[in-house]
């Protein structure tokens, strides 16, 4: 080395020697490497990797003393730019480790968010997620430096295009999306859900009374619970942030189809009943008799009142037979009018009731006619012929004739009320009789076809004498059901004088 005298020279050969010792110190590194893998975790890498290349660094500066020092310096720097790639895949690894953990915690915090199948969402779903995304980067980013010792040049990778950082950031917008379309998919379920049990909550009442303004009600509960289960919806959606006009308008129309399935089974259920003929016949009875064995008095008419209680029992047949949840040509795309019942089955269903219309018009007329009041009249002449002389004593003796005529009142009022009716319907009788005599009409013929081909060729009390046969006959049993279950009338004995 004392040759060296020239600068030149001297800065020449510490280059080539510095050089020479930089490749047998990197060969030494390139060894121990594999030790320091072994003995570092996540925790321990950055410092014990930063203690090591330092190691590294004072050994070649120690054997390289005596060479030009900005020869020195740059050697030493490109030494240890060429000791970090023999460190980048344990780096890498160890950020990976750290990523899948965010991953892991990311996606167990997501689950404790979304609901308990067959429930709904809390509101906030959207912000909550937000913050779980902005807390997982922070961890991911302070862990990932965490792990890049001093002089690495790692730290500029975690945040460039496509690096790490970047990918967990897209990874977690994809489990994002993921559970806001499973979140949706569960909203729309669980409200398809609440909109069934509603539904089928409020059709029970409707089907068991069979009002004439069911189907009315029908399509009015029909339409409120559609629209509550759609603006439902269109909130929650609203709230996770996967509304759209589209998505409304889709999920407004599935809804509709399902609600109309629902009412479509529901009615096709009660169709297909048997006790479908006693709902019928429930009506008209209720009509008719009054749900009960009715006494029929002179004044009622019940060739007039039967025709509006038969109308009452088809109507409950129409409306059983197809559906009429929308009127006209109202119906939605995708959706028709169905028949519940067949054309056969809706045959025997009204052959059956006029024979029952039938049955009851004879035993209305028969009992009306044994109501009648002419024998009391022929009593009363009787009195008055036989007993002329006690009742011309009686109109001479004031007190006797003011307490009989006070006890007579009496048993007037009584008799009236109990055998013929209140005053109301006296007052009724005579109105009607009033207007009978002022425009005089015939009442209108019974409509029902089996009826009104009875009644036309056989006098209706002379029939009737000879279907009940001796008086006394018991009336025939007959099922009518009640709001909800079936009812059963108990025979009763004719009314007879």
């Amino acid at each position: 080395d004392g040759d060296l005298d020239l600068p030149t020279q001297r800065k020449m050969l510490s280059m080539v020697r510095c050089d020479n010792k930089r490749r047998n110190m990197l060969k030494i590194v390139d060894a121990r490497c594999k030790e320091w893998v072994q003995n570092v975790d996540e925790k321990t890498f950055k410092k014990y990797i930063e203690e090591e290349v330092g190691r590294v660094q004072s050994e070649f500066l120690e054997s390289t003393i005596g060479y030009e020092e900005e020869v020195r310096e740059e050697a030493t720097k490109k030494l240890e730019s060429d000791i970090w790639p023999l460190l980048q895949e344990t780096h890498e690894n160890f950020v990976r480790s750290c990523r899948d953990g965010i991953e892991k915690s990311f996606s167990a915090a997501l689950d404790q968010l979304l609901p308990e199948e067959g429930n709904l969402p809390q509101s906030g779903f959207s912000s909550k997620v937000k913050e779980l995304m902005e807390a997982a980067m922070r961890d991911f980013k302070s862990g990932a430096e965490a792990l890049v010792p001093r002089g690495a040049p790692w730290r500029d990778r975690l945040y460039e295009k496509d690096g790490l950082v970047d990918m967990l950031q897209q990874h977690l917008r994809r489990e994002e999306d993921t559970a806001k379309k499973q979140l949706a998919a569960q909203v729309k379920a669980t409200c398809q859900q609440t909109l069934k049990e509603k539904l089928s909550r409020a059709l029970v009442p409707l089907l068991d009374e069979s009002a004439p303004s069911m189907w009315i009600n029908v399509r009015r509960v029909h339409e409120r619970e559609i629209e509550a289960a759609s603006t439902r919806i269109v909130a929650i959606l609203k709230d996770i942030g996967m509304w759209s006009k589209a998505d409304e308008e889709a999920s407004t129309k599935a809804m509709r189809s399902f609600a109309g399935v629902l009412v479509n089974d529901k009615f096709a259920d009660k169709a297909q009943e048997a006790s479908l003929a006693d709902k019928i016949f429930a009506k008209f009875d209720t009509a008719f008799n009054r749900g009960r064995s009715r006494v029929w008095r002179l004044w009622d008419s019940p060739d007039q009142e039967v025709i509006k209680a038969r109308e009452l029992g088809l109507l409950v047949l129409d409306m059983f037979s197809a559906s009429q949840l929308y009127e006209g040509d109202a119906w939605p795309p995708g959706q028709s009018k169905i028949s519940y019942i067949d054309e056969g089955r809706k045959d025997t269903l009204a052959s059956d009731f006029e024979a029952q219309v039938h049955q009851e018009l004879i035993w209305a007329q028969v009992t009306r006619a044994n109501s009648s009041t002419h024998s009391s009249v022929i009593i009363a002449a009787l009195v008055l012929v036989l007993g002329w002389n006690e009742i011309l004593w009686l109109i001479t003796n004031p007190i006797y004739f003011i307490l009989f005529v006070m006890a007579a009142g009496g048993g007037g009022v009584y008799y009236f009320l109990q055998r013929v009716g209140d005053w109301q319907q006296l007052v009724a009788l005579a109105l009607k009789t009033l207007m009978n005599i002022v425009s005089p009409a015939p009442p209108p013929p019974y409509s029902a076809t089996t009826a009104s081909n009875s009644t036309a060729a056989v006098d209706p009390l002379a029939h009737a004498a000879h279907l009940a046969g001796p008086p006394g006959r018991e009336r025939r049993p007959m099922t009518v059901p009640a709001k909800g279950s079936a009812r059963v009338m108990v025979p009763e004995a004719a009314a007879t004088t």
